[in-house]
Parts: C-alpha cells; sequence; structure tokens
C-alpha cells in the first residue's frame, strides 16, 4: 500500500500580510497514516515503516489517509523530542504518543511570542485555501533560536558540515 508524500515547510521569516494560517511548529516526528483496506501503515515522510511502533493506532477508522505529527508531551506541557526519540527510536513504550492536529491562528506575531513564552520549536504558516500538494514546500517554517533543540540542531549541522569539507 502506498502513502501519499507529505507536504512540507521550508524555512523563512514569519510571513506578513494576509491570507496566512499561523500555528505552533512542535518537537515531533512527521507521520503519514493511512489505514486503507483495514490494514494500518504508519511511515515518516523519509519512508521509515513505524507502524509497529505506534499499536495503539490500529483502532483508527477504515479507509483514512492523516499528514500529522507524532508527539510525546513532557512534564512542562511541551512536546518533548528526547522523550519521543525514547519511545520511537528505543521502542520505550512506557511513554505515550498522541496524533495530533494543531490549532491554527491568524495572528502570526502572537503566536510567535506564545511560542518564544513557552519556549517551543517555532512558527509554521500556511497560506489559507491552498492546496495540499505533496512533497511541495509551501508552507514556511520560523524557528525559535531560544531553544535548546535549536542549538542542538545547529551544533549537529555544523559538525556535519565540518565532516563534509575534510
Amino acid at each position: 500500500m502506498l502513502l501519499p508524500e507529505p507536504m512540507l515547510a521550508r524555512s523563512g521569516p514569519l510571513p506578513t500580510g494576509g491570507g496566512w494560517r499561523f500555528e505552533p511548529k512542535l518537537d515531533r516526528f512527521g507521520a503519514l497514516v493511512c489505514t486503507r483496506d483495514r490494514r494500518l501503515r504508519v511511515r515518516s515522510r523519509r519512508g521509515w515503516d513505524m507502524t509497529k511502533l505506534v499499536p495503539e493506532f490500529a483502532e483508527l477508522p477504515a479507509d483514512v489517509q492523516l499528514d500529522g505529527e507524532l508527539i510525546a508531551w513532557g512534564d512542562d506541557g511541551n512536546p518533548d523530542f528526547h522523550r519521543l526519540s525514547r519511545r520511537m527510536l528505543h521502542s520505550d513504550r512506557s511513554i505515550p504518543v498522541t496524533y495530533r492536529a494543531v490549532a491554527s491562528f491568524d495572528d502570526g506575531p502572537a503566536v510567535c511570542d506564545m511560542i518564544v513564552a513557552r519556549g517551543m520549536e517555532g512558527v509554521v504558516a500556511k497560506r489559507e485555501r491552498e492546496p495540499y500538494r505533496p512533497g511541495a514546500r509551501l508552507w514556511v517554517k520560523t524557528k525559535n533560536r531560544g531553544t535548546a533543540r535549536f542549538a542542538e540542531e545547529l551544533a549537529g549541522a555544523t559538525r556535519a558540515w565540518r565532516a563534509s569539507t575534510r
């Protein structure tokens, strides 16, 4: 069974002007879920089959296709990528995960201020009335540079760049 390609985001500044919706960018694993022919399939945007790692999704209705986020919540009420990694990469089934659609808002700067205040990852901006285009990078993600995750990602990218120039 083939799953659709996810729609992706490109990095950039928070868009201004009308016609945008804004939502929190969560520390998560993106996941495509399909229950076509009453058979559950869950995969990452890069094709990693995660079906066996989320047996709780077996209860989903038949014939749905979803493009969303796997999230593990931290004690502070924010998504916790390290907890999620323990669940998904180290099979720690004591860590619950949720599959969640997030609320969207029309005031990007207010969403960004809330994200920074809570120490969350960033904001994703999506054009209103934009059709879903698998594989397209029409969404814009703006990361909160004050988070520990941003520093971790920057350090990892720097190490990778240095290794590639040797």
